[in-house]
């Protein structure tokens, strides 16, 4: 310590004082390291007669460590040539290796930092942690003839605990600004992302709204035009009052209902709607579940598009098909008539190869017939001329009838049937000859996709109300996008199963209108390469 500043020792605790009061305040006050360690070094000379100061920290590689800032006296105060040492390099170095602060009152000094007619100068160096690690070293020189005593070692380790604050606080203000920056910029790029969707969803012609909890929460144009509402009073504004705005324009109410249940829940709807206001149309209806990572619902999507063209064609098809059906209907029964006659010999004896190919001709014109009768039926249930009368069955009676029809198509492909438990507590409101054909249909459609030898197990159970039948298989399965798609008419599940399975693919949208009819539902679940389960709802008859 020089003698001028012993000569006042009276004041030098109160002089360290202020100046270890004065940073603290200063490090509250600003984050700007240049700021806090220049002032810091300025401040030194009011306790402490330095020659040189430094602040040093380590560069990311661990290697060197580079001068922050810089002070000498003898060169006119902050210098701008700043330099890089290895780690090691020097007390600094010696200070930031070793985590332990350095004092030493003969260190030689550089040559070229030596001040003129200067020997030994006294040294402090003292190591700046943040987070338990040595990030750099705060380092003051004496001037020659003066050296630093303990109190001087201790009032620079409280510098130091100051400079480490300042490095933590604005580390932690980088951190919270590139934080700020990253968020922003995703801020920005969701918004861009939202704009571009909703000009994609605004192009397209389908009705489409997002709803939560019970609100719109997005609409498009078209949705507004659908429901004569203006699209900044749609949005915000409650599905009742959509529903309000919709329910005169529909041919059937209860449609309403449908699609509060699919808001209700995370089963997507996928029906067709008949408006007849403000002119006939036929809408593709869909309601589909937003979910996040964990599958909570985050809202619900809602598309009405128009198919009113496919509809009108489809019908008109269907139409056709049923004319035709009808009018192959009497032929082929006279037909087939005609060859069981011809093969039982009413023409004379028959060889061996006649019959083998009169068997060949009667076969394949009993699934002709079994195609045309299923495309009558489909006609009849979707024109709602369908005479099947729902009232109280016994499940078990119904059951047992369907698997005595499937039993010779089991034994032909070596299917094992399995009926769990007994049913016949079960009572169903349904018609019986369309039940059994949903059940034969089925247990049907489980067979022929069941592998050699393998199991199609059958069981109801009761569940909330209802009575279901579980058939399974351990077949190959359906893929999720087929698992409603596979009710559709003449669909089978890809190109491939078509052409090694039987059938036009007519049994399983039979089996969903009958079964809708009865005022039930039916289902598949499946994983795929572990079969599949179809499930058959219908009421418990009071």
């Amino acid at each position: 310590m020089s003698s001028s500043l012993r000569a006042q020792s009276g004041g030098i605790s109160v002089a360290r004082l202020e100046v270890v009061a004065e940073l603290a305040t200063l490090i509250n006050t600003t984050f700007d390291l240049d700021e806090i360690f220049r002032t810091a070094i300025l401040k030194l000379p009011r306790v402490l007669t330095v020659r040189r100061a430094s602040v040093a920290l380590v560069t990311e590689d661990r290697t060197q460590y580079a001068i922050h800032t810089l002070y000498d006296r003898e060169r006119g105060g902050f210098v701008t040539e700043r330099g890089r040492f290895p780690i090691a390099a020097g007390l600094t170095g010696q200070a930031i290796v070793s985590g332990h602060a350095v004092r030493v009152d003969d260190f030689e000094g550089r040559p070229d930092l030596k001040g003129a007619n200067e020997g030994l100068i006294s040294v402090i160096a003292i190591p700046l942690r943040m987070e338990g690690r040595v990030i750099g070293a705060l380092t003051l020189g004496a001037p020659g003839g003066e050296v630093f005593d303990q109190e001087d070692f201790e009032l620079t380790r409280i510098i130091g605990r100051h400079v480490e604050t300042a490095l933590y606080y604005s580390q932690l203000l980088a951190t919270i600004s590139y934080q700020r920056d990253e968020l922003a910029d995703a801020h920005d790029a969701i918004k861009v992302e939202h704009r571009r969707l909703e000009a994609l969803i605004d192009a397209t012609d389908s009705a489409v709204a997002m709803v939560q909890k019970g609100r719109v929460v997005f609409a498009n144009h078209a949705f507004a035009r659908l429901t004569s509402m203006a699209r900044e009073d749609l949005v915000g504004s409650t599905m009742d009052s959509v529903y309000e705005k919709l329910a005169p324009m529909l041919k059937d109410n209860s449609a309403i209902a449908a699609e509060r249940e699919a808001l209700a829940g995370t089963r997507p709807l996928r029906d067709r709607v008949e408006l007849v206001v403000p002119q006939r149309a036929t809408f593709q209806r869909t309601v589909a579940p937003l979910l996040d990572n964990r599958g909570v619902v985050l809202g619900h999507t809602v598309m009405y598009r128009d198919v009113t063209l496919e509809a009108d064609a489809g019908a008109a098809k269907d139409e056709f098909v049923s004319v035709v059906s009808h009018e192959l209907r009497t032929p082929l029964t006279s037909i087939k008539t005609s060859l069981s006659l011809l093969a039982r010999g009413a023409a004379g004896p028959v060889p061996e190869a006649m019959g083998e190919l009169l068997d060949i001709g009667l076969r394949n014109l009993d699934r002709l017939i079994r195609m045309v009768e299923d495309l009558l039926d489909l006609a009849k249930i979707e024109r709602g001329t369908e005479d099947a009368a729902a009232q109280a069955l016994n499940a078990e009676t119904v059951t047992q009838c369907a698997l005595q029809t499937v039993n010779g198509l089991a034994v032909a492909r070596r299917i094992r049937i399995v009926h769990h438990g007994d049913a016949s507590s079960i009572d169903v409101v349904a018609d019986g000859d369309r039940l059994e054909q949903v059940l034969v249909n089925v247990l049907s459609n489980a067979i022929k996709f069941s592998p050699e030898k393998g199991t199609v197990a059958l069981r109801w159970r009761l569940t909330d109300g209802w009575a279901e039948c579980v058939v399974s298989d351990d077949g190959p399965g359906i893929p999720d996008d087929q698992l409603e798609r596979i009710f559709d008419k003449f669909r089978q599940i890809g190109s491939a199963s078509t052409r090694q399975h039987e059938g036009a693919g007519l049994g399983l949208a039979i089996s969903r209108r009958l079964v809708e009819a009865f005022g039930g539902k039916i289902w598949a679940e499946s994983e795929p390469g572990r079969g599949a389960r179809f499930i058959v709802r219908l009421r418990l008859a009071s």
